[in-house]
This record gives C-alpha cells, sequence and structure tokens, in this order.
C-alpha cells in the first residue's frame, strides 16, 4: 500500500491523468533468497493506449518476454 500511496502522489504532483481511463498496475516481487521485495508497476492509459510511468524507466526489455521480438525492428508490429 505504502508503495501505492506513494505512486499516485508523485501522479497527482506531476499533474498527470486521473480520470476513469488511467489505472495503477502493480506488481510486488519477493526476493527470498534477500528477504527483500520490490514494487514493479506502470500506469496504463486506456483511452490513448499508452504505458508510463512517474519514474525514470528502461524500455530496452520490455518486450523480454513476447515471443519472435529479437530486435527493436520487431517492436513496431506491436505497437
Amino acid at each position: 500500500m505504502n508503495s501505492a500511496n506513494y505512486l499516485l502522489n508523485v501522479a497527482i504532483r506531476l499533474e498527470l491523468p486521473s480520470h476513469r481511463e488511467v489505472e495503477l498496475v502493480i506488481q510486488l516481487v519477493d526476493y527470498p533468497a534477500s528477504g527483500k521485495y520490490e514494487c514493479w508497476y506502470y500506469f496504463v492509459n486506456h483511452k490513448q493506449r499508452l504505458l508510463f510511468w512517474v519514474d525514470e524507466y528502461d524500455l530496452r526489455n520490455i518486450f523480454a518476454n513476447v515471443r519472435d521480438v529479437s530486435a527493436r525492428s520487431h517492436m513496431s508490429r506491436y505497437e
């Protein structure tokens, strides 16, 4: 809940859209070996069909689990 509250407050501070088409998708990732957790998230704007983050995000691995995408030129098919 702390992560969700933080992200929503940052979004408000940045004056990002807050209408019904925008949702926060959040996943808590557990690292049992270290006993630590990491919060993965993105905002999705359904009306404009886009993803966005309130922090810097490295998009190089965004298609890591999509079959047959091995080069940047392949990404345009999935946009």
